[in-house]
Parts: structure tokens; C-alpha cells; sequence
């Protein structure tokens, strides 16, 4: 355990960057399987793929609180939100081309 403690105690922003790209893009491998595997058990329709990529955005919010506040490693929690903001912005660009 203390192995994890201090892999996830770095204060820095390429960590920072790292994990908040990393994250969603597991969380979201996640989400979608769960909801393949639920939605097949209790016979309910599963959301879109575009819905759960800002689904799994809930991740880095997670992140940040817990970096920022928590943690007081303030590299890593900014580094986290600009790469948040950045999957938002990409997300709603890539949206309305598509519509």
C-alpha cells in the first residue's frame, strides 16, 4: 500500500497530465462494458458511446478534488483540470461537426 501512496503522491505536471488523460479513457472502458453487461441483465437500453465520454469525465473531477484539496499537490490537480477542459472543449468541437 505504501508503494501505491507514493506513486500517486507526485507533484508534477506531466503526472498531473498523465493521469488525467489515462483515467477517463480507462473509466470509460469501464462504464461501457458495465453498461453492456447490466443493460443485457436487466433488459434496459444503454447510453450512447458520446454520452459516457463525458460520463467518464466524473474521474478527474474525483482527481482534482482529491489533489488539489486533499492532497495540497497543486501541479498535479491544475494539470488534471486543463486536461479536463481540454477533453470538454474537444467533446462539444467534435459534437457539432458531427450534427
Amino acid at each position: 500500500m505504501k508503494i501505491l501512496e507514493k506513486i500517486f503522491r507526485k507533484d508534477s505536471y506531466a503526472f498531473g497530465a498523465f493521469m488525467g488523460i489515462v483515467s477517463p479513457i480507462v473509466f470509460l472502458f469501464v462504464l461501457y462494458y458495465c453498461f453492456i453487461f447490466f443493460g443485457g441483465l436487466f433488459n434496459f437500453r444503454p447510453f450512447p458511446l458520446g454520452k459516457l465520454y463525458l460520463l467518464a469525465l466524473i474521474i478527474n473531477v474525483v482527481y482534482m478534488r482529491m489533489y488539489l484539496l486533499n492532497f495540497k499537490l497543486e501541479k498535479t490537480g491544475k494539470a488534471v483540470l486543463v486536461v479536463t477542459f481540454v477533453y470538454v472543449i474537444a467533446y462539444f468541437i467534435f459534437e457539432s461537426q458531427i450534427t
